[in-house]
Parts: structure tokens; sequence; C-alpha cells
């Protein structure tokens, strides 16, 4: 047993908050008062048949968490104690009714074997902000008129509420790349070359609102700024589909085939850009949903789950698609370093890659140029583990031929620069 000691500190009503060893009774324990914001751990250093010897160490509420997480060690707490935050407090059981008395202590006046160890640390998980609830974040979107989401991390060995700065720099950005993939897949318009339009990307730009524990999650609106209302439908079901490929990472087949079967090469890329900045942060990954008006939903992955997510992508070998293009204009080709770059304008987009050993003389000697027509046949890679700036897939150019302007293709070489987003003009070699 231990005696309730508020009468011999100066720190009014005390309250025994955790238990972190026991033997014949609490030995090391840490206790809060009533009525001041601080913190006591104390310590176990001695007994007999007829007392019992304890440290008392005051901190703040902060110190304490810092100490409790094991971020400050248990005898650099003692070296940095402030004066009078360091107490001998003894108990007494010998004769009578038992009591206890304490006095104040100087740090250097304490032995060492009466002080822990340089390594004696406690490690605990110490959160230093609310728990996220999402019963609150379905209220915070009913009241705010917008969909909330949240990005739940956690990192290894973290056990207070903060996270690498870098790292969540990056998984944040190919957290908001994912969304716009997503806008674009669920508005029809799938993008092969990753350049995302403004108008199929703009309602589902996320703005950080909170910190949350969980270990560590970030609350999410969306950015309403210049609009008085949200489009909730087209968001609600983006964050959907980001939630369903979650969910389905517990599973790294069935991602794979989903991935595979209802999304083209640049959701794929961000999708799986998204899993290697979790996984190089040692993270689990989670995703809460919360509309307007309706129940949240979550998809949780742990650190291991999202490592074996990407390891199976990693494994598959390339899907290879043959590509027709009747109707096309060649930008540029370049001999020395055997690359071509040309218009397909049947699929209205620009493609770039390698020219395969056999194409290279049918290449040389071609026109090259917004009017440059052409008729050509590609090989496509589809590469799950390629990086995003690839798109996810690869282009060979096998045949290339020059085809003669027929009327569907007046006027369509004027205007091919301006399509796909704006690229630049032509090149020539």
């Amino acid at each position: 047993m231990t005696l309730d000691v508020s009468d011999a500190l100066p720190y009014g009503p005390l309250e025994r908050i955790e238990v972190y060893f026991e033997h014949d009774g609490p030995r090391f324990f840490a206790l809060r008062s009533l009525s001041l914001d601080v913190r006591l751990l104390a310590f176990c250093t001695d007994e007999d048949d007829d007392t019992v010897d304890f440290l008392y160490l005051v901190l703040s509420p902060q110190r304490f968490q810092q100490v409790r997480s094991g971020s400050i060690g248990l005898r650099e707490a003692f070296e940095a104690a402030e004066p009078w935050s360091i107490w001998r407090v003894v108990e007494h059981y010998g004769g009578g009714l038992p009591y206890a008395d304490a006095g104040a202590v100087r740090f250097q006046e304490i032995s060492d074997e009466d002080l822990p160890t340089d390594s004696a640390r406690l490690n605990l998980p110490t959160p230093t902000v609310p728990a996220l609830d999402l019963s609150q974040l379905e209220a915070e979107a009913t009241s705010s008129l917008r969909t909330i989401a949240a990005l739940e991390l956690d990192a290894e060995s973290q056990n207070l509420t903060e996270f690498s700065l870098r790292s969540l720099g990056q998984i944040g950005t190919r957290f908001q790349d994912s969304l716009d993939a997503l806008a674009k897949e669920e508005a029809g318009r799938r993008n092969s070359r990753g350049v995302a339009s403004m108008r199929a990307t703009d309602e589902v730009q996320m703005n950080v609102l909170e910190l949350r524990a969980a270990s560590f999650a970030v609350v999410l609106g969306t950015d309403k700024r210049g609009r008085l209302l949200e489009h909730a439908d087209s968001v609600e079901a983006t964050l959907a589909r980001l939630v369903g490929l979650v969910e389905l990472g517990h599973q790294p087949d069935a991602l794979i085939a989903e991935l595979r079967e209802h999304y083209g090469s640049v959701a794929r890329a961000r999708v799986v850009g998204l899993l290697r900045a979790v996984q190089q942060a040692n993270s689990g990954l989670g995703v809460v949903l919360s509309p307007q008006g309706k129940r949240a939903t979550a998809a949780r992955l742990r650190a291991d789950e999202v490592d074996s997510a990407v390891a199976r992508i990693d494994a598959l070998e390339d899907v290879v698609n043959p590509v027709a293009v009747p109707r096309g204009v060649l930008y540029g080709a370049n001999a020395r370093t055997g690359t071509f770059d040309l218009y397909d304008a049947v699929r209205a987009r620009r493609v770039s890659g390698k020219v395969a050993p056999e194409a290279r003389e049918q290449v040389d000697g071609l026109r090259v140029g917004m009017h440059a027509w052409v008729e050509a046949d590609l090989l496509e890679h589809l590469d799950f583990s390629a990086s995003e700036e690839e798109g996810g897939a690869t282009y060979t150019l096998v045949r290339i031929a020059q085809r003669t302007p027929v009327a569907d293709d007046l006027g369509v070489g004027d205007t091919v620069d301006q399509q796909d987003g704006g690229d630049e003009g032509p090149r020539t070699v």
C-alpha cells in the first residue's frame, strides 16, 4: 500500500493517475494535483518494515508528457528540475497510525543509487492533442456545410502526437495528387499524361483544419474559398473511391485488380505513390470520409499491410498493350537518343517514349511539326511500380509512316498544341 501524501506536500489534494510498477503496493507511479496544474512522478528508493522512502518529482503537464513518452529520460528530468520540485517523502508504518512527512531536496543532494540510471525512461503512447472522434467530424461537416476528411498516420517509435515534417509534406502531396487523379476518373476524363484538369480537380482541393491523435491525424476540409457551396456529390464520390482503395489494401491482389480494371495509368500511379510515401515514413495509413449529413466511413491499413501491398505491386510484371494510332501528328523525333513525341488525334492525347530499333529507319527523314501527319503503332507498357512522373505507363514506337491528310485532318494540326492541358508547340531535329 501507499499513503495519501496530499497533506505532506504543498500541492493540494493529489490523485494517482497511473501506476508503472508495483511490489507490495505501487512503487513507481504518477499523480496529478486537483487544485494546481501540475503532475508528480513518485519513485520508491528504499523500504523496510517500518518505512517506505520515495522521491517525488513535480512536473508541468507538458514536461510530464515528454517524460511519459520517453522523449526525456527519467534521470534527465531530475537533472532539469526547478528549485523546490524534488521532494523526499517518507511513509511511516511502525506503531500507531501510518503517516507521511516530506522535505524538499536538491538534485545534487541525491545519491546515485537513489536516482534512475541514465538509460531509464518510460515509453508510452502520449497523445498531445484530442483523439480523433468520428462523431465530431460528422458534426463539423454538418455545421460547416462541407465535406470533412482525415488522413491518419502513425510513426514507428513515436509516442507523442508528432510526425516528420518532410514525410508529412510528401504524404500530403501524394494524398492531394491521388484525389486529383481520382476526381478525373469520377468525372469520366482519364488522363494518360498526368496533367490534371483544373475543372476536374478544383472541387477536391483540401485544406488542413486541425490535428488529432490517432496516433497522428490531419483533419481536412474542402477549400471553399471563392465558392459559397461545394459540389458535395463529386467530392464525396472522389473521397469514397480512395477509402475503397485503401480498404482493398488488406488484400493486395484485389487492390491491383481494381486499379488495373477500373482506373487509368495516372490514377494507378498516384495511388501507388501515396502508398510508397507512407511506407517510406514507416507508417500505417487511414482515410476517413465524413460527408455532409451522413455517417463517417473509414479504411485503415497497418504499416505491415502497407509494406505488403507495395511489395506485391513491385513484384508485378509489366502489362504490354499494342496501341494503334491511325491519325497522329509527329511533334518531334531525336535520332541520337532514339526518342519520339507525337499527338494521338483519335484519343486526343500526347505520348512520347523510345523508338524501337526496327522503327528507327522509318522515323529518319519524316517531317515533324503541327502538320506532320503520320500513322503509327505503339506498345504501351503499364507498370504499377513506375514513378509518378512516368504516369504509370511508358511507350515504344514500333512502326510509323507518313499519312496523307484527309478532310477529317484539316484544322486539327493547328490546335493540337492547345489541347491536353496547353502543351508547348512542336519540336524538330
